[in-house]
């Protein structure tokens, strides 16, 4: 049974809603206000959400933003009795899926909440899909790495995007995967090394390093740009190179 979280100040107009949709066998929760909205969303998780945009406290576009903030894939609708372009403007702007004039009528609610919850399944198994996609790619390198006599040998670097690792493999080739660079840390050999914060390098493609103040750069074959390695890890580096 799908939750819908319905927020409007208008007790009739609650009652109505909430009636209607335990009807169609929807499980409803409401709030009569913008705060007490927010925090059963934070702890209900619902998966739809309904909200009035003139409420007592906060406005339905302050809601909207904080709801996206945190909870991208649940929809939002609108229910209220602004109807000008402008504010529908806005609301979509803002992000909301859909936006219901009142008065209303019941099939277009009814209407507007089946396709956003469809849609919104299909969003949830697509991120689904792309997770074991990034966990299947992340095991095959794994797993070559391992076959290989010096592991991971395609790979010239490593570097970090976010909560994302961008893998460029010696025939410039590119891969965006959901791992962190120290999870590969624990995984790489020992011809890899951490530069700087944000990048991996394979030692086995260094080029030419120049020294400076505060640390170097280092040059790996095929790559115009040159990486910097940071002064705290400079003299490891070293090391590592002269072993």
């Amino acid at each position: 049974m799908k939750k819908i979280l319905l927020i409007e100040d208008d007790e009739k107009i609650r009652k109505t809603i909430s009636i209607l949709l335990n009807f169609k066998e929807y499980e409803i929760v409401t709030a009569e206000n913008g705060n007490a909205g927010l925090q059963i969303l934070k702890d209900k998780k619902p998966d739809l959400v309904i909200c009035d945009i003139n409420l007592p406290d906060l406005s339905g576009y302050e809601i909207l933003e904080e709801h996206k903030k945190k909870n991208f894939a649940i929809p939002f609708i609108f229910l209220t009795a602004k109807n000008t372009i402008e504010d529908l403007r806005k609301g979509m702007r803002q992000g909301a899926d859909d936006y219901i004039p009142k008065p209303f009528k019941v099939e277009d609610l009814l209407a507007s909440i089946k396709t956003r919850l469809e849609k919104s399944e299909k969003l949830k198994e697509k991120i689904v899909q792309q997770k074991q996609n990034e966990n299947n790619s992340a095991e095959k390198i794994s797993a070559a790495g391992k076959k290989n006599k010096s592991g991971f040998e395609q790979i010239k670097y490593i570097r970090s995007k976010s909560e994302y690792s961008e893998i460029v493999n010696s025939d410039g080739k590119k891969k965006m995967l959901k791992k962190s660079l120290s999870q590969w840390e624990s995984e790489l050999d020992e011809n890899f090394f951490r530069v700087h914060r944000s990048i991996l390098i394979n030692i086995n493609f260094l080029q030419k390093i120049e020294l400076k103040k505060n640390g170097a750069y280092v040059y790996l074959t095929g790559e115009e740009n040159p990486f910097e390695v940071s002064q705290r890890k400079l003299s490891k580096f070293k090391e590592k190179i002269n072993h």
